[in-house]
């Protein structure tokens, strides 16, 4: 379920295979805006889509129609004027290099590539996994923390959004990708976070020694 209320029109269905660059599904998380907290908590996931992919064309269509039903006199060609949910990854890595210098993390698999951001901040999206056996299995209530390790970035998934316009106060106005439904393909280069421990340790099952290090009358 989105934020906010809907109509068909308003929702965007994910189904080609898209990677997943960052994401926060299980707890919320605080956010800051401008590097400042504020009292807003959420769920979000941002993937990255072809710069030329057809269904991103199609998304950007769509939130230049929604905007123009609520903002018809704003001219759209110049950027600033309004606040969108995607941002080139050239774009991104410079910025990120720009905040962080040498510090910043190799993010050049980004290029060609553009970062569609979104999250929730009521109702914890919507989680299923495609299953070996199974076919696609939803996740629910208790049972989402269960599939923790099938979210990562690098991660295949679809996903269904919920675009909205925004206007808050004197910000920009804009259009906001809320996200309802997740599916993990369970496939995907893992990035970021180096051999997961199953990946380490595996060949060694069944190796394990019965020797008692602190055992002080063995010699070494």
């Amino acid at each position: 379920m989105s934020d906010t209320s809907y109509t068909e029109s308003n929702l965007f269905i994910l189904t080609t295979p898209a990677e997943i660059a960052f994401c926060n599904l299980f707890e919320k998380r605080a956010i800051k805006i401008n590097g400042k907290d504020t009292n807003r908590e959420q769920w979000d996931m941002t993937v990255l889509l072809p710069a030329d992919s057809h269904e991103l064309a199609e998304i950007k269509k769509l939130c230049v129609a929604l905007f123009r039903q609520k903002h018809p006199d704003i001219d759209l060609a110049d950027p600033r004027n309004w606040a969108y949910p995607w941002e080139a990854g050239e774009k991104y890595i410079a910025r990120m290099k720009t905040a962080k210098g040498d510090k910043a993390h190799d993010n050049e698999f980004m290029l060609g590539k553009v970062l569609l951001k979104s999250h929730s901040t009521l109702y914890a999206p919507n989680l299923s996994v495609n299953m070996p056996g199974r076919g696609i299995v939803d996740f629910r209530d208790e049972a989402r923390l269960t599939v923790k390790d099938k979210f990562y970035p690098g991660c295949l998934v679809y996903a269904e959004f919920n675009f909205q316009t925004h206007k808050v106060g004197t910000n920009t106005p804009g259009v906001t990708a809320y996200l309802n439904k997740v599916c993990s393909l369970n496939k995907g280069e893992r990035r970021g976070g180096g051999k997961s421990g199953s990946e380490t340790f595996g060949a060694y099952v069944g190796k394990l020694s019965a020797i008692d290090p602190t055992d002080e009358n063995i010699a070494y």
